[in-house]
C-alpha cells in the first residue's frame, strides 16, 4: 500500500445485492461505472432506498461488490488490508452532528439522571473550553 493515498476512486461495472445466491432477488445497484477524481466534487444522488449510501460503504468495504470492482488508486479495495483501508479513508456524512442544546440543557438533563461521572466529565469539559474562549452556542 502507499505511503499516502491520491484519493482516486472508481467503480467498474459494479453489481450489489443484498440476497447474492437468490435470482429472485434484484440487485440494488447494476453496472455502475464512474471515476471520482481527487480534488473534484462528485455527487451521488438519488431516491432513499437506491443504494447510495451501499455503493459508498463499498470504498471501506462496509459492502462488498457482488460483481465488478472498487478501486482506489488503481487499487482493488478486495486487495487491501481493512485496516489500511480505515486509516486512509474519512467519511463524512451529509449533516454534521455533534450535540442538539447547550451544554447547560445537557447538565439539567442528566442531573435527572444519577450519572455523575457523566455530569462531572460534561463540566470539567466545558470549563476546559471556557478556559481556551471557545463559545458554543
Amino acid at each position: 500500500m502507499p505511503e499516502q493515498f491520491r484519493g482516486e476512486i472508481c467503480f467498474e461495472h459494479v453489481t450489489y445485492s443484498y440476497a447474492p445466491d437468490n435470482e429472485q432477488v434484484e440487485p440494488v445497484l447494476k453496472d455502475i461505472s464512474f471515476c471520482a477524481q481527487p480534488g473534484k466534487t462528485t455527487a451521488i444522488i438519488g431516491s432513499t432506498g437506491c443504494g447510495k449510501t451501499t455503493l459508498l460503504d463499498m470504498i471501506p468495504r462496509l459492502a462488498d461488490v457482488t460483481e465488478g470492482t472498487v478501486f482506489v488508486d488503481g487499487m482493488d479495495v478486495r486487495k487491501l488490508l481493512r485496516h489500511e483501508l480505515d486509516q486512509a479513508i474519512g467519511m463524512v456524512p451529509q449533516k454534521a452532528f455533534l450535540f442538539s442544546g447547550t451544554i447547560c440543557g445537557m447538565e439539567n438533563r442528566m442531573q435527572h439522571r444519577k450519572n455523575s461521572g457523566r455530569l462531572f466529565r460534561l463540566r470539567r469539559q466545558r470549563n476546559s473550553w471556557r478556559k481556551t474562549n471557545v463559545v458554543l452556542r
